[in-house]
């Protein structure tokens, strides 16, 4: 048995390297030189792409909406800090488009549940809490198993810096102070074949090409570890005794990191060639390839957010719409929050 590794390193500017890792391995070829490089060159090539595909859409584009959607519940917000609060909800992360219609790579569509609980400390100051957790769910997909794991919490300590006056225009305002974690994971694998797949059978090109079919097994993960501490200035005013409006900028320093790993092994068997040494690919011959992928991506550092939002209030009921637009990731959440507030 000869094995043989190489390794190639791909950049991205927001990552550190994508590395493809290859191994080749055969118990019926001599794997020389020549023959093993145009083989792992030919792979590596092509695997790199892909795997340089993903990762440059789904690394920066997850760990940003991750840090957005951790500040979720941040500016829903009353003219009055609450005595009491319990209100779940629930936002969607929606990327912006380019003027050429495609998904920019800073953000990608996300969730934001919470269940959201808060009380007053004193007259002027309140704690509000949140949270979100699902065990790790497998999920039925053809020819491959999926399973996904999120969870996220955040604590706000909320000030009122100036109670609303009682004329229309004079608002209250409110400054949030806050720390949000969001963690997720999602793992993945699958079979595929290759039916044909053509290389050089001898590594000099002195006798054509070879076919031969892969049967592929791949291993795939994604994981993201999300820390913000956000804070801002929230204008908030009651009118007609019963809806509540509000507009605010906050800003987010954003920490973590997402990471994307891959494994692939192939099992390669020869079905046409003109090689008959024992150096050389010949029908019937049979190696084995591993590719080994990986990259990491921090979100950006800092962000800002416009965040407006309109509440109707039925005594302790009340339901609200907020929507937030963030200027760096360049990506809308909506969200949708009920329960009681008073």
């Amino acid at each position: 048995m000869v094995k043989l590794r190489t390794r190639c390193l791909l950049l991205f500017t927001l990552a550190s390297p994508l590395a493809a890792d290859i191994t080749v391995t055969s118990s019926t070829v001599n794997l020389n030189g020549a023959l093993s490089q145009q083989l792992i060159g030919k792979l590596g090539n092509t695997l790199d792409q892909v795997f340089y595909g993903v990762a440059s859409l789904a690394g920066p584009g997850i760990v940003n909406s991750a840090a957005f959607s951790a500040t979720q519940s941040v500016s829903r917000q009353h003219e009055e800090l609450p005595h009491f609060q319990l209100e779940p909800s629930a936002a969607i992360i929606l990327p912006q488009k380019d003027t050429k219609g495609d998904e920019k790579l800073t953000a990608m569509p996300l969730y934001g549940v919470n269940l959201v609980v808060g009380f007053r400390l004193n007259e002027m100051t309140a704690l509000q809490a949140r949270a979100f957790y699902l065990p790790s769910i497998s999920l039925p997909v053809k020819n491959s198993n999926v399973s996904v794991q999120p969870y996220n919490f955040g604590l706000t300590l909320t000030r009122q810096l100036k109670k609303p006056g009682s004329e229309w225009y004079n608002p209250a305002l409110i400054a949030p102070l806050d720390f949000g974690y969001m963690h997720g994971s999602l793992d993945a694998s699958f079979r595929s074949n290759v039916s044909k797949f053509s290389f050089d059978p001898v590594g000099d090109g002195s006798k054509g090409t070879a076919d031969a079919s892969l049967s592929f097994e791949d291993q795939f993960r994604l994981k993201w570890d999300v820390y913000t501490f956000t804070t801002g200035i929230i204008v908030v005013r009651q009118f007609l005794g019963f809806l509540t409006a509000r507009v605010g900028v906050l800003s987010s320093l954003n920490l973590g990191y997402a990471s994307l790993s891959n494994t692939a092994v192939a099992n390669m068997n020869v079905t046409a060639s003109s090689g008959s040494g024992a150096n050389e690919f010949k029908v019937g011959d049979t190696a084995t390839i591993t590719i080994n992928n990986s990259a990491s991506f921090k979100p950006v550092l800092v962000s800002n957010q416009i965040a407006m939002g309109l509440g109707l209030n039925l005594g302790p009921a009340t339901l609200n719409l907020d929507i937030t637009q963030n200027i760096q990731i360049n990506a809308t959440a909506i969200a949708v929050q009920l329960g009681c507030w008073f």
